[in-house]
């Protein structure tokens, strides 16, 4: 007898797995898988990082009134990015950026604000 829903039939309609509470009214804990990789995923060298990110960022930045950051890799995956952009948006978007490519470990944000040039070009408004 089955009741279609995942639970096993004669437990008084409790959800044994997943579920809160037992058959014995004592509550069960979840269960929590840890999904591990059998093998090592290599790193991509260093200058490869470097090259994707900085194409990456040059997109995001292309047509802009500021040109885009500079971006240096060190060796352990960490993106450093440095220099000007016109506002706080732009700032996160080349963070964002760079922080989806392949073989970045971190990055940190040193770049600054251009007030100047924020007023020209401000991020999408809501």
């Amino acid at each position: 007898m089955s009741t279609g829903r995942g639970g096993a039939a004669g437990r008084g309609g409790a959800q044994a797995f997943g579920g809160q509470v037992g058959a014995t009214g004592q509550s069960i804990a979840p269960i929590r898988v840890q999904l591990r990789p059998a093998f090592n995923v290599p790193r991509p060298a260093v200058a490869v990082v470097a090259a994707n990110v900085r194409g990456r960022v040059a997109q995001a930045f292309a047509g802009g009134a500021i040109p885009a950051p500079e971006v240096s890799v060190e060796s352990d995956g960490v993106v450093v990015l440095r220099g000007t952009v016109a506002s706080d948006y732009d700032r996160m978007v080349a963070e964002k950026v760079a922080a989806m490519q392949s073989g970045v470990a971190e990055v940190r944000n040193e770049l600054t604000i251009n007030e100047s040039a924020a007023a020209d070009s401000q991020g999408p408004t809501n």
